[in-house]
């Protein structure tokens, strides 16, 4: 075979690879969901598994909502679980309720001309709160369970797995007693390019990042292997024949 052949074979195999590169760039341009959005859907399906369960019914009166743990992410957890359980009807109060301020002493050494103009508002009765329920976030984290190349060339993708599990406690503030408990998990999935996961991380929290599986040579390395490769097979192949 002569060396112009060759070098034609060569280039075809090289461009037969960098056209499968060529996505990388367009997919850029295309909307992802980034990790936190991803957790935020498993948490949501969390909660909703847990308000199916919930006697929501019984749960009569301002309900006071608050963390039992101390998770970066609690505040996720109160927006979509408080939302949701408003969906049902239920009030929700975030935050103990303030006491009430005590009543000023009578002044005896002034002279009671005071109008009522100038008379200091009164001050709000406090809500009472009879029932208080709690979460807790046991388990949050995103995986990244394998990655692969779905053709021979192309770019390398990876799936990502969101989990979250939460933990509910209603109790009743005056008597102490315990109402309900509930547990509940869920997780998405869904998979993207691995050149992405680094715009799709962001700078969050360790929770929102997962370990990509080992034994990855890069999106751009791979690719010029399987090209010398090819390349390699195709000369063995003409060299052989003559």
């Amino acid at each position: 075979m002569n060396k112009t052949v060759f070098l034609r074979l060569i280039a075809a195999a090289c461009g037969v690879v960098f056209l499968g590169l060529a996505p990388h760039a367009w997919a850029a341009q295309s909307e992802r969901v980034t990790n936190m959005a991803l957790l935020e859907k498993a948490i949501s399906s969390a909660v909703e598994s847990l308000v199916k369960g919930m006697p929501v019914s019984n749960l009569n009166g301002p309900v006071l909502m608050t963390p039992s743990g101390a998770h970066e992410a609690d505040w996720m957890v109160q927006n979509i679980l408080g939302a949701r359980l408003r969906e049902e009807g239920i009030t929700i109060v975030v935050g103990g309720p303030k006491p009430a301020k005590p009543a000023a002493a009578e002044d005896t050494s002034r002279v009671a001309d005071t109008t009522a103009a100038l008379a200091p508002p009164e001050t709000p009765e406090p809500v009472p709160i009879q029932l208080v329920l709690s979460h807790r976030i046991t388990e949050l984290r995103m995986e990244y369970p394998r990655a692969w190349r779905p053709h021979l060339v192309g770019r390398k993708m990876v799936e990502r797995h969101a989990y979250a599990a939460l933990s509910v406690r209603v109790v009743d503030e005056n008597s102490g007693a315990l109402l309900w408990v509930g547990e509940s998990k869920a997780s998405e999935r869904d998979a993207v390019p691995v050149s992405e996961i680094v715009f799709l991380e962001g700078d969050g929290e360790s929770w929102e990042k997962g370990q990509m599986p080992a034994g990855r040579l890069g999106g751009l390395i791979e690719p010029l292997v399987v090209a010398a490769i090819v390349g390699g097979l195709v000369y063995l192949f003409y060299s052989n024949k003559e």
